[in-house]
């Protein structure tokens, strides 16, 4: 459901957002999409999917009114991102990064 459910909906509601104005699509990954922990496979691999979707969706969409872009969420205050600077300043750049 972390990939699938926003892949469709999003598919979906792109005919009536191409409709509005400001039309925006909202897609919420996680730092572990980049870094994933061994405890969490499934959840990692579906927001990696979900990122992955975003960016591809971000460039193949060429609707008039639907905004195009990126937002950050400051992920500096998480525990999870907080514990990975200190192990690895390195990987913790790279998911602050997006990369």
């Amino acid at each position: 459901m972390n990939f699938a459910g926003p892949a469709e909906l999003t598919r979906l509601l792109l005919p009536d957002l191409a409709r509005e104005q400001s039309a925006q699509v909202v897609l919420v990954t996680s730092g572990l999409a980049l870094a994933p922990k061994r405890s969490s496979p499934v959840y990692c691999a579906s927001k990696a999917a979900l990122r992955s979707f975003a960016k591809s969706l971000r460039a193949q969409v060429h609707l008039d009114g639907v905004a195009k872009g990126r937002a950050e969420i400051d992920v500096g205050a998480t525990a999870l991102l907080r514990l990975i600077l200190r192990l690895s300043p390195a990987l913790g750049e790279r998911i602050m990064i997006g990369r």
